[in-house]
């Protein structure tokens, strides 16, 4: 991982230590709290093992989905400052839809999240959800696409989540495979979530020393 000033992302590796995390913004035994619980242990099962970024052997480890995931989510709480835990159960439920939408597997469940978070919150991960295509990849336009709908959005706790994601990416982008996998993370943390935060005026200063740190990283991976 990229250096950082943010040490509440080692939290994000451990599931008692990233729910603790939550307890102090909402006390543990409250509603909140149990939603917010209740939405991460639904997101941890659904992707159990799965590898979100591979790594490079000997240099950066592989990302699990679940580490990731939680780590958006801290960013979201602890620098972007949302607090509302109808956001923060979108932010983790987010990345099982995506996921089960670009690879055709079957466990997200929609109903589940109706029944235990009400539809504001199924709405928030539709938004925050990209339109994957089938076999998983998104064209330059379903990119602009999506970029373009928090572009347009005043901001909110959807538009602190997706800036979120953007500096989490960057600050992983170590772990991407290839040199061009890598290239995009840049041009995006550069071109769209840079200028984004500086409007959102949220996390424009990390993600601006992540795009420096990045650049170091760019190089063709033979």
């Amino acid at each position: 991982m990229l250096t950082h000033d943010m040490p509440f992302l080692e939290d994000a590796l451990d599931r008692d230590a990233f729910l603790a995390r939550m307890a102090t913004i909402h006390s543990t035994g409250s509603r909140c709290y149990r939603f917010i619980e209740r939405m991460h242990d639904a997101t941890a099962t659904f992707f159990s093992q799965e590898v979100y970024l591979p790594g490079m052997k000997g240099s950066a480890p592989a990302v699990k989905y679940i580490d990731y995931v939680r780590m958006v989510t801290l960013v979201a709480v602890e620098r972007a400052g949302v607090r509302n835990p109808t956001s923060i159960a979108a932010i983790l439920g987010s990345y099982n839809r995506g996921f089960a939408e670009r690879s055709g597997r079957h466990g997200w469940d929609r109903e589940f999240i109706r029944e235990h978070c009400g539809d504001t919150v199924e709405t928030n991960i539709a938004v925050l959800t990209m339109s994957w295509m089938p076999e998983g990849y998104l064209t330059m336009a379903q990119w602009n696409d999506y970029d373009r709908r928090f572009n347009d959005m005043k901001p909110c706790d959807l538009v602190y989540g997706h800036l979120s994601d953007g500096l989490v990416e960057l600050l992983t982008i170590e772990s991407a495979r290839t040199g061009t996998e890598r290239l995009r993370i840049y041009r995006r943390g550069y071109d769209h979530f840079l200028p984004l935060a500086g409007r959102a005026d949220v996390l424009w200063r990390e993600i601006q020393h992540a795009c420096t740190e990045a650049r170091s990283v760019l190089q063709p991976i033979g």
